[in-house]
């Protein structure tokens, strides 16, 4: 697996890099951990999880590896069909799933898993939680300054995103000009949504404030959202609240608030789920 995306890197190496930060007083360690990899079965990935949990990470993130071969040219070495099928996909985030919360770890919105003690698990309980292009966070600074090529950055005013290519950004950098590749600036509106939106993907319930509710627009989609997902979602006016075993649709269920048009792809998929 390792070889085929590119990213070898062997388990004593881990180990020996969290020995040297925990020896060093970092304590608070974060793996960031893939399902649907090239030539991932269930027991590789048992595997990956046994070896993780051996070195006690506060926090796991579990990300669906992305096959965008048009954006990474690397990525068209890799055979299609070495990469597991939508449902091969599923079972495996389920598989990881299970076995983080046999070990204890709470999960967090979607993809991320916490130990009960870790500030990222105190954030969920006390309803604090954030979520950027990072992942979820317990931080609630309004800025995210991004480093390196294509790295996002997050401001109050919007997004912006720093040039792709390496040599092309570093060339910017060394110059001493701008990285900025292209960016997007946020409306009242958009700040609405976006709030709303973070509410479904850190919580999978969102309430409207006396602002949203008085936005036509929001009550008209959360109308929409209700008919559309009846058997997913309870609605009641202020609160639309995801049931639990659709989870797993929150980005579907979500992109409607911004992206109605992408309704298609959504019924199409949340037809095949129910």
């Amino acid at each position: 697996m390792q070889a085929a995306i590119g990213r070898e890197q062997s388990q004593a190496l881990t180990e020996t890099v969290v020995n040297d930060l925990r020896g060093l007083g970092v304590d608070a360690l974060n793996f960031d951990l893939l399902y649907g990899l090239p030539f991932q079965t269930p027991q590789t990935l048992a595997a990956t999880l046994e070896a993780a949990l051996e070195m006690n990470p506060g926090r796991i993130a579990l990300f669906g590896y992305a096959h965008v071969p048009w954006m990474s040219k690397r990525q068209s070495l890799i055979p299609t069909e070495a990469l597991p099928k939508p449902q091969a996909r599923l079972a495996l985030f389920e598989q990881a799933r299970l076995t983080l919360l046999g070990q204890g770890y709470v999960q967090i919105g979607i993809d991320h898993f916490a130990r009960p003690d870790d500030a990222l698990a105190q954030a969920f309980y006390d309803k604090r939680l954030k979520r950027s292009f990072q992942g979820y966070t317990d931080d609630r600074a309004p800025w995210l300054v991004g480093l390196g090529a294509s790295a996002i950055s997050t401001y109050p005013q919007g997004f912006a995103q720093n040039i792709p290519v390496t040599g092309k950004y570093a060339e910017q950098v060394d110059q001493g000009r701008p990285a900025t590749w292209r960016g997007y600036h946020l409306s009242a509106a958009d700040r609405l949504k976006a709030d709303l939106v973070e509410q479904l993907m850190c919580y999978h319930a969102a309430v409207l404030s006396p602002a949203q509710k008085a936005n036509v627009e929001i009550v008209n989609n959360m109308d929409r959202i209700a008919a559309r997902f009846d058997e997913a979602v309870s609605w009641d006016g202020t609160t639309l609240t995801i049931d639990r075993w659709a989870h797993p649709l929150v980005r579907l269920i979500a992109v409607q608030l911004v992206t109605p048009e992408e309704s298609t792809t959504a019924e199409r998929t949340y037809s095949a789920a129910i």
